[in-house]
């Protein structure tokens, strides 16, 4: 049964697509096309798997009919771009510089593209795989290292050390470039220093995989990959954390710690840290102020749910950050979470963002975190009864929703406590409006909840919830729950119609925790 959340309404759902099949038609899109499914195609794609059974052949259809669509030829012109997106749409890996060759040989050589998909689709490897496609499972990424695959010759960085020059040489106001398709496998995290911008030559942007510059973890350091300083600029580069070889040791994919840092129209991938892009100074102590955070493509298929592997889309703990049009898959902590930015007041916005859970279950989609006193370098400063300054922070007209068989524990999470119980600073003033699931469903326990934010603002947000699976935590199936003063309910809070509930209840003292 789903209820919407507002209204109380029910419907008729489908439940038949796995977390398997749902992520293996996400990736499709963001492999295939280079973009989050809209949701007419993802409900499209539900509704096939919930009228056929998972098996070879019908994956291959699946696969043949957007490998081979309009859309798919005309955003991947290329032999190179749609040789490429094919391993990795089918395949789930990289193809090899000798298979990517072939490949290309062939088509240059007059064959089809339908049959270059159908000998890959029938090869033996892709039968090897169905089994994983069609377990229930997430398939998460093939362990292989992506090869070097330059395609331009402009004199631009196309390597690890030709990369670290450049950057220790340039000043601001410069732009160093990156060859299309250079791998640089980084050994240690890199530097771009105040005022620079790294980019791949022609900007190709977050949905050309094959023609973006792609800097990849090929070491277990546990700092983050790339750190940005003041006025710095990352755009249209591929950062891959390669979870699939290293696993989770730590260290985010990008860690922005400037001020006026922006972070717009890359592809970032699979993290080994808890999130893949953090807006974060070195001590999260120092303020930091202002950015952006625009038109990227996230996904975290190789991330897991479970275990302490978890991992966000988009984390923001400086001040004024604009976070916007981005598209997240298969984040596994939150969507995006906005920390507190104490002392400073926390002022960012998060605005027509997609969020979606394939094949990979989260704890929460949009959340505003006054975090908690386990930090014992923030709270050896500030006691746990401090109040921290939302006031400015909003969270606008996003949508989330997922497939039926992933779960989200909260879908928006106005304060943390059912994160951190009594552990948990208390917020003040986060706004949530308009936020919806579109015209898709979530699967989740909680559809709202505002439990430790004071002067909290939650209107007009609407989801249609699919209540979540028995025996995952401990807070329960709940459309808006909010808690009582002084951890929420307070005079200045502004709240759409909710349920209140009790000081002992899960979502003030703590339910999340698989």
């Amino acid at each position: 049964m789903l209820t919407a959340v507002l209204s109380g309404v029910t419907m008729l759902g489908n439940a038949a697509t796995s977390a398997s099949t749902a992520q293996f038609t996400a990736k499709l899109y963001t492999e295939g096309l280079g973009r989050i499914p809209d949701q007419s195609g993802w409900r499209g794609n539900l509704n096939y798997w919930g009228s056929v059974p998972c098996n070879a052949a019908n994956l291959k259809a699946s696969a043949r009919d957007i490998l081979s669509s309009s859309e798919f030829l005309s955003t991947s012109p290329s032999n190179h771009e749609r040789a490429f997106r094919l391993y990795r749409a089918a395949l789930h890996r990289d193809a090899s510089v000798s298979e990517l060759n072939n490949t290309i040989s062939q088509l240059n050589g007059g064959t089809s593209w339908v049959a270059v998909i159908d000998n890959l689709l029938n090869s033996a490897e892709f039968a090897n795989r169905v089994p994983l496609y069609c377990s229930g499972r997430p398939s998460g990424w093939q362990a292989t290292p992506p090869g070097n695959l330059v395609l331009t010759s402009t004199g631009a960085v196309k390597d690890e050390a030709s990369l670290r020059a450049a950057l220790q040489s340039a000043t601001p106001g410069m732009t160093v470039f990156l060859e299309q398709g250079a791998t640089i496998l980084l050994s240690q995290p890199i530097n771009i220093p105040s005022g620079v911008v790294l980019a791949t030559v022609g900007e190709p942007g977050s949905g050309k995989a094959p023609l973006l510059a792609r800097i990849a973890r090929n070491a277990a350091f546990t700092a983050p990959m790339i750190n940005m300083q003041d006025n710095s600029k990352l755009t249209s580069v591929w950062v891959d954390g390669q979870r699939n070889r290293f696993g989770f040791i730590g260290g985010a994919n990008i860690q922005a710690s400037g001020n006026n840092t922006s972070v717009v129209r890359n592809l970032l991938t699979d993290s080994t840290g808890f999130t893949h892009l953090h807006n974060w100074t070195s001590t999260g102590l120092a303020a930091c102020r202002n950015g952006s955070v625009a038109d990227n493509l996230i996904t975290a298929y190789g991330s897991t749910h479970t275990g302490g592997g978890w991992s966000d889309g988009i984390s923001v703990s400086c001040t004024n950050i604009i976070v916007e049009r981005n598209s997240i898959v298969d984040a596994t902590d939150v969507g995006i979470v906005v920390f507190r930015a104490h002392p400073d007041t926390q002022t960012s916005v998060v605005r027509n963002n997609w969020i979606l859970n394939a094949g990979n279950s989260a704890y929460g989609g949009l959340v505003a975190d006054p975090l908690n006193s386990l930090d014992t370098n923030f709270s050896s400063i500030y006691p746990l009864g401090t109040v921290l300054d939302f006031t400015g922070t909003q969270f606008n007209d996003n949508m989330v929703w997922s497939g039926p068989d992933v779960h989200l524990d909260l879908i928006i999470s106005n304060g943390t406590r059912p994160w951190f119980g009594n552990s948990t600073y208390t917020g003040r003033g986060a706004r949530f409006y308009n936020n919806t699931s579109g015209s898709e469903t979530v699967t989740a326990f909680v559809g709202i909840s505002v439990s430790g934010m004071l002067q909290a603002q939650v209107q007009a947000n609407a989801f249609l919830v699919r209540p979540g699976p028995a025996n995952i935590n401990n807070c329960g199936q709940r459309n808006v729950v909010v808690a009582p003063m002084p951890y929420a309910n307070d005079a200045g809070s502004s709240i759409q119609p909710f349920t209140p509930v009790r000081a002992d209840d899960k979502v003030v003292v703590g339910c999340i925790g698989h």
